[in-house]
């Protein structure tokens, strides 16, 4: 399995998603992506539902988009993990 994606296209659901209730995920369309059942659901889903930002974001820096924009996406996605945004 390669580490690197050149295209940036993710071999997951693309995003963005979104948290739907406390622990339920949701793609763009409303389409189901998981749901976090555990003793932290509503955090651990907060974390799920950012992965595709986290991703993109974190494969413009590997690519060596090191940019004010790669920086902010990336700010904004652990934001968005973290329950901030």
């Amino acid at each position: 399995m390669s580490t690197t994606n050149d295209t940036l296209e993710p071999p997951f659901t693309p995003g963005p998603w979104h948290v739907n209730g406390r622990q339920s995920i949701r793609g763009p369309h409303g389409e189901y992506i998981a749901r976090a059942n555990w003793k932290n659901g509503p955090a651990n889903a907060l974390a799920l539902a950012a992965a595709p930002a986290l991703y993109h974001a974190l494969s413009r820096i590997v690519s060596g988009d090191n940019g004010e924009g790669a920086y902010q996406q990336a700010v904004e996605a652990l934001a968005m993990a973290e329950g901030k945004a």
